[in-house]
């Protein structure tokens, strides 16, 4: 883990290319997966690029290649890049400070992480418990 400082004028946003697989289902209710890294990274998320068309609220797992941890999130908004794929902001369902691998050491990042990264996901209109692992399952991949 790296450890970054900001003052409290600072922005929490760190530009860094962080290894990291999305997967999620697309409307249709396909899954789908992609390799991908960050460009902008902070407590609640922040800025990937994908070659997958998302929309706006898509549930999506994002998994740390570096660490193999994982978080829930929501795609925030998608905007198409000249290279045919798009930019995307993804938020973290709730902060998670060390998902990353980066330190912030902002007042504003001093947060309850007793509860600690357990996430449940779900498919089939809802009614069946995913993990990243299962997510992996169904796509074809072991991670």
């Amino acid at each position: 883990m790296f450890k970054m400082n900001f003052s409290s004028s600072q922005t929490e946003k760190i530009s860094v290319a962080i290894p990291v697989f999305i997967y999620g289902c697309k409307d249709d209710g396909n899954p789908f997966q992609e390799r991908t890294r960050t460009l902008v990274v902070d407590v609640g998320g922040r800025l990937i690029e994908l070659e997958s068309a998302v929309v706006n609220g898509l549930p999506v797992l994002a998994v740390n290649e570096n660490t193999d941890e994982e978080v829930e999130c929501n795609v925030v908004v998608s905007k198409k890049i000249d290279n045919g794929k798009a930019e995307v902001r993804i938020a973290f369902n709730k902060p998670s400070p060390t998902f990353w691998g980066v330190e912030f050491t902002s007042e504003e990042c001093n947060l309850d992480q007793s509860q600690g990264n357990r996430v449940r996901h779900f498919i089939n209109s809802g009614t069946a418990p995913v993990t990243a692992e299962i997510y992996r399952r169904l796509m074809g991949r072991v991670h």
